[in-house]
């Protein structure tokens, strides 16, 4: 059985990093993009099958980023990653909704691996 593999889309690099490292703990590969256009071009460019999309719901272009991603990979399953100041949500079918740490709230580690590690699980129950 092979690694799932997971996009992030985020325009912050730090976090991605972060999630990159996180992700690679649970056991899953990852490619991170800074845009949904960045996103798509490293989908068709590194030809990998990707089993699960993280993004910023505030994103220009997600929804037919996630729609893009859709009619390549049909079985893809998204994680929403919002912030203290989304109050709407864009029209993706998420699998998940994680909360970003903000302010003096903040999401440890552990919090982030035992959701992560639940998510890729399901996603490759599915796969």
């Amino acid at each position: 059985m092979r690694d799932p593999v997971t996009l992030i889309i985020d325009p912050d690099p730090g976090f991605v990093c972060w999630l990159g490292q996180l992700l690679s703990q649970a056991g899953s590969q990852t490619i991170p993009a800074l845009s949904c256009r960045q996103a798509i071009r490293l989908v068709a460019e590194l030809n990998l099958p990707i089993d699960l999309a993280i993004v910023d719901p505030g994103l220009r272009g997600v929804n037919r980023a996630i729609r893009t991603l859709r009619k390549r990979f049909p079985l893809l399953r998204t994680v929403v990653v919002r912030t203290a100041d989304q109050d709407t949500m864009p029209a993706i079918d998420a699998s998940a909704t994680l909360k970003r740490s903000f302010g003096s709230v903040r999401a440890s580690r552990q919090q982030w691996l035992r959701s992560v590690r639940r998510i890729l699980k399901d996603v490759m129950a599915a796969a």
